[in-house]
């Protein structure tokens, strides 16, 4: 159920008049704010579009040296890497594509060379080992059938003259001795 109010604590406020503010000065027009808005506003955005142009020119000069910076490492580094393997294996290809026919042409002709010349020599002293073996051979048989054809015309002849010598002296002395026997028998028969 509700309370009685206290006696003693129900006092009146004294009535009191209402605060009302000061009227604005005079200088405070609504003129006057206006251009002061709009002064700052012009103000600020125009130190505001400074700093931010400023900022963000920093901010892109920033970007662009540490891109460059950056790319051309990369670029570099990558264009190293790639450039010494497509070198390596281009410079292996052209190397191997021209030194195989060069290499062949110059061991052909280095051998070709060497090979006459070898050739030549070893060509030479077979050939005159070959040539005096058969020379003398041939030689030998040679000498040996002309004078073996020689030895027996001239023996031969020799043997002719000296038996058609000997053959006379001996025909000579027979017939003497013959004649001397069968002239003294015959002139023994007569003279008996």
């Amino acid at each position: 159920m509700p309370t009685a109010p206290n006696p003693t604590t129900m006092i009146a406020a004294p009535a009191t008049a209402p605060i009302e503010s000061p009227p604005p000065p005079a200088l405070l027009s609504p003129t006057g704010g206006v251009v002061g808005d709009t002064t700052g506003e012009v103000v600020g955005n125009a130190v505001g579009d400074s700093v931010g142009l400023v900022v963000g020119l920093s901010v892109v000069l920033v970007g662009l040296l540490v891109g460059v910076s950056v790319g051309a490492f990369v670029g570099v580094f990558v264009g190293l890497v790639v450039g010494v393997s497509v070198g390596v294996s281009v410079g292996a290809l052209v190397g191997l594509n021209v030194g195989v026919p060069v290499g062949a042409f110059v061991g052909v002709f280095v051998g070709l060379v060497v090979g006459v010349s070898v050739g030549a020599f070893v060509g030479a002293l077979v050939g005159l080992a070959v040539g005096v073996s058969v020379g003398a051979l041939v030689g030998a048989l040679v000498g040996l059938a002309v004078g073996v054809s020689v030895g027996a015309l001239v023996g031969a002849l020799v043997g002719l003259d000296v038996g058609v010598s000997v053959g006379a002296f001996v025909g000579a002395f027979v017939g003497l001795d013959v004649g001397v026997s069968v002239g003294a028998f015959v002139g023994a028969l007569v003279g008996l």
